[in-house]
């Protein structure tokens, strides 16, 4: 993965930096999106309308993900756990803390955080695009951005760490036995099977 971190904004104190991989994911969403998914679902469409949908879901998902990580850095800000930075890359996002997580309960409430932020935003979208049925092209915008984040939120869920549903396995584990070093190889060990 290339190295050099771009520092965009501070959101409510913490840092929030993009990876320069990510910009070439943008632009390879935005072709995909704009040579691809909205040319089959508007066929009428001119060049200049599937680019900029395609733009504004390839920044909307960039937000999302950005809105996904943040939901962990809050739950554990509130909790104690100070977060370093937020760092958007190639394949999504990570929160960095200042320290590793010392509590079952807290890992399962940071894990769950994540996958209830894109659960919330799949909704609100489907929502929006219901109501602007009228207006086609912010109801595909709407409607493909909720599809996204369910997305997002299923593939979150594969109980393989260090994803979330990995992390949340392992905070269930954790919390059963005890050992959080027996929880991670178990929880590892599920993810290796799935990658």
């Amino acid at each position: 993965m290339i190295r050099s971190n771009l520092h965009l904004f501070r959101l409510f104190g913490i840092p929030v930096e993009v990876n320069v991989s990510w910009l070439l994911v943008l632009a390879l969403m935005t072709w995909s999106f704009a040579t691809g998914w909205y040319t089959d679902v508007l066929p009428d469409g001119s060049k200049q309308e599937l680019w900029i949908l395609g733009f504004l879901t390839s920044i909307l998902l960039f937000v999302s993900i950005l809105l996904h990580e943040f939901s962990h850095a809050v739950v554990a800000s509130r909790n104690g756990l100070p977060i370093r930075k937020i760092t958007l890359f190639l394949f999504g996002g990570v929160a960095q803390m200042e320290r590793d997580v010392d509590n079952p309960n807290l890992e399962l409430k940071m894990a769950a955080a994540g996958p209830m932020m894109s659960l919330v935003l799949a909704a609100f979208f489907f929502g929006l695009s219901k109501l602007v049925a009228g207006n086609e092209h912010v109801f595909l915008l709407a409607g493909s951005l909720s599809r996204i984040n369910l997305v997002v939120l299923v593939f979150n869920m594969v109980p393989g760490f260090p994803l979330d549903g990995g992390r949340i396995l392992r905070a269930i584990i954790w919390k059963k036995t005890g050992n959080v070093q027996k929880a991670t190889h178990f929880a590892s060990r599920i993810g290796s099977g799935f990658a």
